[in-house]
This record gives C-alpha cells, sequence and structure tokens, in this order.
C-alpha cells in the first residue's frame, strides 16, 4: 500500500517539475513513479500515473503524435480503473487538449485502441512513454 501513495506523490512532483519548465527531471519522476504503482500492483495508482504520462504528452509536445499518445494512454487508464477518471486533475485537460489536437474521430480511434489493449500491453505501453518521455 505505501508505495501506492509513493507512486501518486512522485507523479504529483513529476507534473510539479514538468510544469515549472524541469522537463527532463519530471519525466525521470514519471517513468520512477510508474515503477512504483506497477510493482505495488496497485492498478488505480497505475491508472493514475497513465494519466499523468497523458498530461505530460501534451504539455510538453504540441505534435500529433503527442495527442494521439495522449488518447491512447487514456483509453488505457480506463480500462485498468474501469472507467474514465472524470475527477481526476489531469486526465480531462489531456483529454480535451488531445481531442482538440486530432480531431473527434481520430481521438475516439485512439482512445478506443487504449481501451482495447490488454492488461499487460497497456503496463508496456506505459513504461515505454515513460522510458523514452526520461531519456528525450
Amino acid at each position: 500500500m505505501i508505495w501506492a501513495f509513493q507512486a501518486l506523490a512522485r507523479n504529483r512532483a513529476a507534473l510539479a517539475e514538468i510544469r515549472s519548465g524541469n522537463v527532463a527531471a519530471g519525466r525521470a519522476e514519471q517513468a520512477e513513479a510508474l515503477h512504483l504503482a506497477r510493482d505495488g500492483q496497485d492498478q488505480a495508482a497505475v491508472a493514475v500515473v497513465m494519466d499523468g504520462l497523458a498530461i505530460a504528452a501534451v504539455w510538453t509536445c504540441d505534435d500529433r503524435a503527442s495527442a494521439e499518445r495522449a488518447a491512447v494512454l487514456l483509453g488505457a487508464a480506463h480500462t485498468i480503473r474501469g472507467a474514465f477518471d472524470h475527477s481526476s486533475l489531469e486526465a480531462p485537460e489531456a483529454r480535451d487538449t488531445a481531442r482538440q489536437r486530432l480531431g473527434d474521430k481520430a481521438f475516439e480511434a485512439a482512445y478506443r485502441r487504449g481501451r482495447e489493449l490488454s492488461h499487460e500491453d497497456a503496463i508496456a505501453l506505459a513504461e515505454d512513454c515513460a522510458q523514452s518521455s526520461a531519456s528525450a
């Protein structure tokens, strides 16, 4: 249980770092948050970190690929959590930004791809996004 709290705290700290302009440190912290959530086997924490990865994608890059990645991550988080988290501090903004950049049809297709991922594939996607972001 403590790993989940640590994962959530690191995710919040990571997003604060990214918003403050320290993108590299924030993304490295997100990678660590994901590892803690995954290793602690707390699916709610995994989904929250995925939401964080999605918002970081649209905060730090304004290209179509980042918006699509955010949509897929949000769909995967939805599947892991069992619902879209409308109360999330990040998910609604990530969804709205990605939808604006992609258009409704492309957003829905990317979100659906995330929803259709197996649990293992969703975790692998998040780890790939966290790792590639941390090393960028």
